[in-house]
C-alpha cells in the first residue's frame, strides 16, 4: 500500500494529528499533510484543534488561495536504510535501472531513478553515462 493509498483512508482529525506530530517521520506528516490539503473540509478540522497555527501554515504556502499540483504523488519514494544499502550496492555493481525495480518490486522505474538522484546528490552513489536509460522506455 502506498502512502497516498493509506493517508486517503484516514479521517481528517487523524491526519491532521499526524500532521502536527513531530513524533512521525517527516516524511509520514507530509503525506498526511497533502491528503488534509486534498480535502475540501481541511480548514474546518484545523480550526477544531489548532485554529492559528494551522491556518497560519496553510497561508503561508498559498494552499489556501490556489490550486496545487503535487508531482509523482502516486509513486513511492520511501526506501528504508537496509534497502538503500542494498540499493547503492546494486548501483555500484552497474546492475540496471529495471534490474534493480524488479528487486525491489517497485511499481515504476521512476522511484528507481529517483533514488538514484537522490543517492547521487548526497554522494553515496556515483552517476553513470546511461542512468536515465531504461529497457524498453525513452527517457
Amino acid at each position: 500500500m502506498t502512502p497516498k493509498q493509506y493517508m486517503s483512508e484516514q479521517s481528517d482529525e487523524y491526519l491532521f494529528l499526524i500532521a502536527m506530530n513531530d513524533l512521525f517521520d517527516y516524511d509520514i506528516r507530509i503525506h498526511a499533510h497533502i491528503e488534509l490539503l486534498r480535502r475540501k473540509e481541511v480548514c474546518r478540522v484545523a480550526r477544531k484543534y489548532a485554529p492559528d497555527d494551522w491556518e497560519k501554515r496553510l497561508m503561508k504556502l498559498g494552499k489556501l488561495t490556489r490550486t496545487i499540483h503535487i508531482a509523482c504523488e502516486d509513486l513511492d519514494f520511501i526506501w528504508s536504510t537496509d534497502d538503500l544499502a542494498e540499493f547503492r550496492d546494486m548501483w555500484r555493481r552497474g546492475f540496471s535501472i529495471e534490474e534493480i525495480r524488479e528487486y525491489f518490486d517497485r511499481e515504476s522505474w521512476h522511484e528507481v531513478i529517483i533514488i538514484a538522484l537522490d543517492q547521487i546528490r548526497w554522494g553515496y552513489i556515483k552517476p553513470r553515462s546511461n542512468m536515465l536509460q531504461v529497457e524498453g522506455v525513452k527517457a
